[in-house]
């Protein structure tokens, strides 16, 4: 909860490398959020213990080993953290507006509405991974899987556009009443 999205891919699955399609993004926890911190490590944590016990999805050492893979990473010199977190499925996405939860529907996100930088709370299940990489080693880890985005608030932009609001909001200000002005008659257009 109160957590940064970035590099929102949440309607159009993409490919990385010679992956499956995902839909992605990369949460941003600020260093003040102490809950999502904690939560984030415990869940970690749960995962490599899941991974180690059941059916040894790899060991004790792997966990260990300097290349084995962890979500939580440092994500800018503010000392805040980031991971990034994908699924093959379509995320459910919402909008609290008040109490309440309105589904976005995906034919027709707004950009302005959801955007890098935007606050919001995700669930996100955190499980272990071993997978057989092309050079002929295994890559093992913990990946996180994103199920539910929900933005909560506005946040500023990441990506470095402003609003149409904002854009035009000088130009709003110098024109003020004439803006909305109705012509007096058929003579006040110019073609």
């Amino acid at each position: 909860e109160n957590v940064v999205g970035s590099y929102l891919n949440l309607w159009v699955p993409k490919r990385i490398r010679d992956s499956r399609p995902k839909y992605s993004m990369q949460v941003v926890i600020p260093k003040n959020n102490k809950v999502a911190l904690k939560e984030v490590k415990e869940l970690t944590t749960n995962a490599i213990k899941h991974g180690i016990m059941n059916k040894g999805i790899f060991s004790q050492a792997h966990a260990k080993a300097a290349g084995f893979k962890v979500p939580l990473k440092p994500a800018a010199e503010d000392g805040s953290q980031a991971f990034n977190c994908n699924t093959e499925d379509p995320p459910r996405v919402f909008i609290k507006r008040g109490d309440k939860m309105v589904p976005v529907n995906a034919g027709t996100p707004d950009e302005n509405e959801i955007y890098s930088g935007c606050i919001c709370s995700v669930v996100v299940n955190f499980a272990p991974y071993a997978v057989k990489i092309e050079s002929g080693g295994v890559s093992r880890g913990v990946g996180a899987y994103l199920t539910y985005f929900m933005k909560t608030d506005d946040g500023p932009r990441l990506d470095g556009r402003i609003s149409v609001d904002a854009a035009f909001e000088e130009a709003v200000a110098e024109l003020g009443d004439d803006l909305v002005e109705e012509p007096d008659s058929e003579e006040d257009f110019p073609f």
